[in-house]
C-alpha cells in the first residue's frame, strides 16, 4: 500500500466534465443522482434475441418463433482522485452507488415491505441514453405547455404543438418524413421543454411514489428528472469495486489526529457493473419499412442516412 500527501494543483479533467463527458446514475425510487467523469475503460453491449424453437417432423430445421431482444451493458469506469477533496467525493459517490442497489421500504402495520425496487437510470453521453419516439415528443410538448414559465415559452411550445397537429392531418407525408419533421420541431424547442421539465419535477417530486409499483408487479412508467432525463432505465445486476490499495496509485492518509487516525482514501477507485436495460418505448420496424425510433440506440441523426454508405 503506497501512501502520499495531498496536492493543491488544479485538475484539468474538470474541463471534460463541464463539456458533458460524464456518466450519470440515478436511483429511480429516491430520485437521487451521482455523476462520474467519463474515464471509461470498458463498455460492451450484448443484444440477445430470444427465440423459441420447435422441431417439426419431416423438417430438417426447427421453426423459430421470436420472443424478445434483451440488451445488457458491461461498463468499466476508473475514478481517479487528483486531490484529497476529490478522493472524499469519489468515495462518497461510490458509497452512494452501493446504496442505490437497495430498494425503498415502507411499513404496513407492524411489517416492513418493499415499496419500490432499486431500478436505476444510466446515462453515458450518447452511447447509453434513452431515445425519444415521435409519440413521446408530442406528449412531452403537450404536457409541458401547461408548465411554461413565461409567455414566450408558452407561445413557442404552442407553435410546436400546432405544427405537429398539422402534420398529423397531412396524409401525404409518409412515416419516415413525419418522424424527421417531428424530431426537427422538437430540436427547435428542446431548451423550452427542458426548462419546463425541470420546473415540473421540482414541483412534483412526490409523484415518484406513484411511478413504480413495487413487489410482484412493476410499472416502468417514469417521469423525467432534470439530472438524467434521458438515462436508460434498467437494473444493475452486479457491481464490483476495486479500491486499488496495493497498486502504484496509492492512497491518501487523512492525518494523525485522533478523529482521522487510521483512515485512508483511495487515489484510484475502479468499478465494473452489468446493467440490464428496460426500454420504455417501442422498438421495431413499421409497415413502411422504417425503424420506429430513428436515433436508437446511439443518438445518431439518421435523417442524413442517404449520405452514409451502409
Amino acid at each position: 500500500m503506497t501512501t502520499s500527501t495531498t496536492t493543491t494543483a488544479h485538475d484539468g479533467s474538470d474541463v471534460l466534465k463541464n463539456r458533458g463527458y460524464v456518466v450519470v446514475i440515478t436511483h429511480v425510487p429516491s430520485g437521487k443522482s451521482i455523476t462520474f467523469k467519463a474515464f471509461l475503460n470498458a463498455y460492451t453491449e450484448t443484444f440477445s434475441p430470444d427465440w423459441v424453437s420447435e422441431v417439426v417432423y419431416g423438417r430438417a430445421d426447427p421453426i423459430y418463433q421470436y420472443k424478445n431482444t434483451i440488451r445488457n451493458l458491461t461498463v468499466g469506469l476508473k475514478i481517479p482522485a487528483f486531490s484529497k477533496q476529490e478522493a472524499f467525493e469519489n468515495l462518497a459517490k461510490v458509497q452512494r452507488l452501493t446504496q442505490f442497489l437497495y430498494p425503498n421500504y415502507t411499513e404496513v402495520g407492524s411489517a416492513t415491505t418493499i415499496a419500490q425496487s432499486p431500478l436505476l437510470r444510466l446515462g453515458i453521453m450518447n452511447i447509453a441514453n434513452a431515445q425519444r419516439t415521435t409519440g413521446e415528443i408530442t406528449g412531452a410538448l403537450t404536457e409541458q405547455l401547461a408548465l411554461a414559465t413565461s409567455a414566450a415559452q408558452a407561445e413557442a411550445l404552442q407553435s410546436a404543438v400546432d405544427r405537429i397537429a398539422m402534420l398529423d392531418n397531412d396524409d401525404s407525408i409518409d412515416t419516415e418524413e413525419y418522424n424527421r419533421l417531428v424530431e426537427e420541431i422538437y430540436s427547435e424547442y428542446d431548451a423550452s421543454i427542458d426548462t419546463a421539465v425541470t420546473t415540473f419535477v421540482a414541483n412534483q417530486a412526490q409523484m415518484q411514489d406513484d411511478v413504480m409499483d413495487g413487489g410482484g408487479g412493476m410499472n416502468y412508467t417514469s417521469i423525467d428528472d432534470p439530472t438524467a432525463k434521458n438515462g436508460l432505465l434498467g437494473a444493475m445486476k452486479s457491481l464490483t469495486i476495486n479500491h486499488n490499495l496495493d497498486t502504484e496509485a496509492g492512497v491518501i492518509e487523512l492525518g494523525a489526529d485522533a478523529a482521522s487516525a487510521g483512515n485512508i482514501l483511495s487515489k484510484l477507485i475502479e468499478i465494473n457493473f452489468d446493467f440490464g436495460v428496460i426500454h420504455e418505448h417501442h422498438l421495431g420496424w413499421n409497415k413502411d419499412g422504417n425503424f420506429e425510433t430513428l436515433s436508437f440506440p446511439y443518438g445518431l441523426d439518421m435523417r442524413n442516412i442517404d449520405d452514409i454508405e451502409l
